[in-house]
């Protein structure tokens, strides 16, 4: 793992929140978490005054539209393509938008061979001083990756 985690006082971005397991456990460290998603929030993450919820989609959120705050974590658990969300990752990445991330990236309907060649053509691992891609035993559909930016 990445051995860190979201910690007091910094701010996190997670897109693609709900229900909001991700942002409650941020949270619950002593993070500021934004929650971009236009489904709801449930149980601990809702109504949790560490967490703002912002209904839009997360494609389009940048800094710039929460008032130019540095976000320390990215965090993204979208059922979208993975390219579309390996892309949206090198976005945050290339303009220094944050500086630690954690990504989902499902393959349910892609081989997970082209998935792995796909983040090795995005160069990604260049971009990052550390990075560990684990495809994680409960759930045989997605890789998460974990990263820090250099």
């Amino acid at each position: 793992n990445l051995k860190e985690r979201p910690a007091y006082g910094e701010t996190v971005i997670d897109l693609g929140a709900a229900p909001g397991g991700w942002s409650y456990s941020s949270s619950k460290e002593g993070a500021k978490v934004f929650a971009i998603d236009n489904g709801p929030l449930k149980d601990g993450a809702a109504n949790n005054d560490s967490i703002l919820h912002i209904q839009e989609d997360g494609f389009t959120i940048t800094p710039a539209k929460l008032g130019g705050i540095t976000i320390d974590w990215f965090l993204c658990d979208m059922i979208e393509n993975p390219e579309r969300v390996l892309k949206l990752l090198l976005k945050w990445i290339d303009n220094k938008w944050c500086n630690k991330f954690v990504i989902n990236l499902k393959f349910g309907h892609h081989q997970p061979e082209k998935i792995i060649s796909l983040i090795d053509e995005s160069r990604l691992r260049d971009k990052t001083s550390y990075m560990k891609i684990l495809h994680l035993f409960h759930d045989r559909q997605e890789f998460t990756i974990f990263g820090k930016i250099q």
